[in-house]
């Protein structure tokens, strides 16, 4: 199949058809997941059944509610990748301003929104968080590792809790388990890399693991400067192991996580400079850190009933410091510092949380 975008149509005997849209790039397998309806047919009259584009996975959501795919938040723009950024174009939904991914849903604080991975509730995902807060300039998730998801805006499920705004229900997706797999990336947000494929010949599980680095980190050291020395620095990864079971059951070991660090330093300063960040009387020092890791369990008790539970922990952390720094124009124009830095402001945000998730999903006939 040649490079680019193509229309698959699925159909199968007692199913409704579906037609998915693929985008076919150079030099990685494409692995398309789809989820099918069963039709109906009765001997007395025929049932047509519609389902609009966007229809989400939780069957019980019924309004302000929207599936998203891998391929949407690489098509829309001003995305960069970021399901959050993507969101900010639907109705109802807008984001706060271009450097951080925050969203104002119907005037409500962007405080009110959780994120979740397999069924738990995870950290502010993102890179530079701010303590509290649910946004970041830079997100830890990378659209490469997420299946299918849904978005919540208001009208949630009996499900979702702690929540006042919205809610996104994310999912990762498996590995290749046919074929091992590489792609890598060179871009302005991160260089990455990704690894997937089969655990054994003989068996039908599955790997994925991928990290990304700050791409301006790594201009730096190669001494080139654009522009200011407050280089942010960061990385992240994720994986997912999926072992499948009898019965159609699986079980998963999943986990993803970032840190970042930014320094902005006038101590280091020998003639004095204009940077568009920062004070001009502190060095600045902000950290942030976040990791989240399960183990999920998907059982199938008949064809009719099937069980999903997740155990995860989670661990978040926070700290920013700003130290004094006493100076003054020497003769020569050059920075004469007068006394040793000393601690002006700090803090440092931790917590730590062991979290569950258990559902049980029956189809009444």
């Amino acid at each position: 199949m040649p490079v680019g975008k193509h229309t698959i149509v699925v159909s199968s005997v007692g199913y409704e058809t579906k037609e998915v849209t693929v985008i076919v790039t150079s030099g990685k397998e494409v692995i398309v997941t789809v989820l099918m309806l069963e039709s109906a047919i009765s001997s007395e009259e025929v049932v047509v059944v519609a389902h609009k584009q966007g229809e989400t996975n939780n069957d019980m959501a019924t309004a302000s509610s929207q599936s998203f795919s891998v391929e949407e938040t690489n098509r829309y723009a001003g995305s960069r990748g970021d399901p959050a950024r993507m969101m900010s174009n639907y109705a109802g939904a807008q984001g706060t301003d271009d450097s951080r991914n925050d969203i104002v849903i119907r005037g409500n604080s962007p405080l009110g929104i959780i994120y979740r991975i397999e069924g738990v509730s995870i950290p502010n995902p993102n890179h530079f968080a701010i303590s509290g807060s649910t946004g970041g300039p830079i997100s830890i998730l990378n659209n490469k590792i997420l299946d299918n998801s849904d978005f919540f805006m208001s009208a949630f499920p009996a499900e979702y809790g702690n929540s006042t705004s919205g809610v996104f229900d994310l999912r990762l997706r498996k590995g290749n388990n046919n074929i091992h797999e590489f792609s890598g990336q060179f871009g302005f947000l991160g260089t990455e890399a990704l690894f997937e494929g089969p655990l054994s010949k003989n068996h039908k599980g599955s790997y994925l693991i991928m990290g990304r680095y700050s791409t301006l980190t790594l201009i730096d050291k190669m001494g080139i400067k654009y522009g200011t020395d407050a280089v942010p620095v960061y990385g992240d990864g994720a994986f997912k192991f999926e072992f499948p079971l009898k019965g159609g059951s699986a079980i998963s070991f999943w986990g993803l996580g970032g840190a970042s660090s930014i320094d902005i330093l006038i101590s280091d300063q020998t003639e004095p400079s204009q940077d568009a960040y920062g004070e001009q009387d502190r060095d600045q020092h902000f950290r942030t850190r976040m990791m989240s890791t399960g183990v999920t369990l998907k059982k199938s008790v008949n064809k009719d009933c099937f069980i999903k539970t997740s155990i995860a922990y989670s661990y978040q952390k926070q700290n920013s410091e700003h130290e004094y720094i006493l100076r003054h124009l020497g003769s020569d124009s050059s920075w004469i510092y007068d006394a040793d830095p000393f601690t002006m402001m700090g803090y440092a945000y931790n917590i730590s949380t062991a979290s569950g998730y258990f559902s049980v999903n029956q189809k009444i006939k």
